[in-house]
């Protein structure tokens, strides 16, 4: 029969397999092979930047003389290089430069950015010219800048704050567009404020750009700027005057807080009547520019009973939609027309509003036969010229056939299937990687994976040998912990305190209590805990004894120790010399 485990008997461990220093080594060495080798495949989107990019951004495209002008250069991948901005200095002068750099990775693309920001002032009035950078290899598109004469020129002796506000023409036409511009300058820091909006009597309006910040050089000083735009479309003839508008804040001033309580004048204006030159039959329409166009739908294969398509737009610059007239067609008497509801647009486009209104108009072919539609015809009258102009749309004739897939029946216009659009190629900056970079990552994760498999320390003896290499005889060993070294130092003595000692000794040497005398005192230790059966002191004495000895020299053993091959019994006994305890 087998040998049967008694209770309290120790588990042999089983042996444990260490790694020498060499082993440990070569682990760190393939981890930081590894490691560099994933550093390197990161930086493959620099040497892989491909279509390299340098975009010029100014935030105006039209100043005044004394304003400061923001010029952005920014390209798409990092570099150690600068654009060379001399060619600037001819028509600008360069108040101030800035230099950043920037790294994104979202979602495994990699974005690399360097940036260039300068403030420039224009040394002339004209169309200055942004010259083209280049930035290793990379050159970027000229810009041109529109620099006028001051619209109107702040007193050199100004204040640390003023505002003001001017139109751009002092006498139009009735419903025709102008121009109204509203600023706040200041010096030193800006604590709060707020200005309320204009209101236009009697006039349409349209806010073109609220609240745009910049600066302006006057005199010596550079102002802070807070600039609002609107248009504004007087509706009755006659003289029309804007109100003062007022600022009111506080801003800190060389280092004092100061109370802003700004105004400006009022301002006078001539609205003039509708000249006599215009038709008087026509819709009034004063505008910078107009356009008319049409399109036709359905009119090659047109049918009896067929729905046709006419598309009328008209566009102006310098009105809003709302002041553009309905547009009024006709046609032959085999035609039968339904205008829909006209879709109306306004966009502001630098300092003016361009509108448009598009009607389409659903044609019915009701005879067979030669069709067609009328001419159209606008007057419009251009403020620029102060001229009248004529635009006209010529008329358009078709044949309608007999043949219809289902006569008499009206059809809506076909719904043709859109083909999913083909977005423009762009040049793009982000960085995408290559299959066979990811290919690349996939030996790199197994190689780690197997030499952490593979060399991943086991545990073993502190010195790190292996249990195949001999021991000395008999080192000089001391406690493998502080606790053990005060138990044998100290006289104080319990069987609890001897036990709990003795445990933990016997899952680190097993075999050290394997003798005779050794297990029948410990055996009787456990049948004092657990039985209550008596214990001498003198037994409890040889128990710590034998740990101390074991705990100094732990490679003792007992060369007359013969192997236990007998059953032991279940429940432990106390041995006879232990019977008068």
């Amino acid at each position: 029969m087998g040998r049967t485990k008694k209770y309290g008997d120790c588990m042999k461990p089983r042996k444990r397999r260490y790694h020498s220093r060499e082993h440990r080594r070569l682990l760190n060495y393939i981890s930081l092979v590894i490691l560099g080798a994933v550093l390197m495949l990161l930086l493959i989107p620099q040497l892989y930047a491909a279509n390299p990019q340098l975009d010029v951004h100014v935030d105006r495209a039209e100043i005044e003389m004394g304003d400061v002008l923001k010029l952005k250069i920014q390209t798409n991948f990092e570099t150690t290089g600068t654009p060379d901005f001399s060619a600037l200095e001819d028509q600008f002068e360069i108040l101030g430069r800035q230099r950043s750099s920037r790294i994104e990775i979202t979602n495994g693309r990699y974005k690399a950015f360097s940036r260039w920001d300068l403030h420039l002032t224009p040394r002339q009035t004209g169309e200055l010219a942004i010259p083209p950078f280049e930035v290793d290899n990379a050159i970027s598109a000229p810009l041109t800048i529109t620099v006028t004469a001051p619209s109107k020129n702040p007193d050199a002796q100004q204040g640390p704050s003023f505002v003001e506000s001017f139109v751009d023409a002092k006498s139009v036409y009735v419903q025709q567009q102008v121009h109204y511009t509203l600023r706040f300058y200041h010096l030193g820091q800006f604590i709060n404020g707020n200005i309320r909006p204009p209101r236009f009597e009697n006039a349409l309006s349209f806010s073109l750009r609220n609240q745009f910040q910049y600066q302006k050089q006057i005199g010596p000083h550079r102002y802070q700027v807070y600039e609002w735009t609107w248009v504004f479309y007087p509706q009755k003839s006659g003289q029309y005057t804007l109100p003062p508008q007022g600022f009111d804040g506080r801003i800190q001033y060389r280092g004092q807080l100061r109370l802003v309580q700004d105004r400006t004048q009022p301002i006078t204006m001539e609205v003039k009547p509708v000249p006599d030159a215009f038709p008087s039959d026509a819709p009034w329409l004063p505008a910078r520019e107009v356009n008319l166009k049409q399109t036709f739908e359905k009119l090659s294969k047109a049918a009896v009973g067929d729905t046709l398509t006419r598309k009328i737009t008209l566009q102006a610059n310098g009105l809003l939609a709302s002041q553009l007239p309905e547009i009024q067609t006709t046609s032959s008497e085999g035609l039968s027309l339904y205008p829909k509801k006209p879709s109306l647009d306004n966009q502001a486009h630098r300092q003016s509003v361009v509108s448009e209104r598009q009607q389409t108009i659903e044609t019915i072919a009701r005879q067979a036969g030669k069709q067609h539609f009328e001419a159209l015809t606008l007057h419009w009258w251009n403020t620029q010229t102060d001229q009248l102009e004529t635009l006209t749309l010529p008329s358009r004739t078709f044949a309608v056939s007999e043949t219809a897939g289902d006569q008499g029946q009206v059809f809506l216009p076909e719904q043709t299937t859109a083909e999913p659009e083909t977005p423009p190629a762009t040049e793009s900056t982000d960085w995408a990687p290559p299959k066979w970079w990811l290919w690349a990552l996939v030996p790199l994760i197994l190689l780690s994976l197997f030499a952490l498999m593979r060399y991943r320390p086991t545990g073993g003896t502190k010195s790190g040998k292996s249990h195949a290499e001999p021991a000395q005889k008999h080192p000089r060993h001391q406690s493998d912990t502080p606790a053990e070294d005060d138990f044998c130092q100290s006289n104080r003595l319990t069987a609890t305190e001897v036990y709990r000692q003795l445990q933990a000794r016997c899952q680190q040497s097993p075999a050290l209590w394997e003798n005779a005398e050794s297990q029948a005192l410990k055996q009787a230790l456990e049948a004092h805990l657990f039985a209550q059966r008596p214990l001498s002191d003198q037994s409890l004495n040889k128990l710590k004894t034998r740990f101390c000895e074991t705990a100094q020299h732990p490679t003792l053993t007992d060369s007359n120790q013969q192997p236990d091959t007998q059953l032991r019994p279940l429940y432990p006994q106390t041995p006879k010399n232990d019977q008068a305890w």
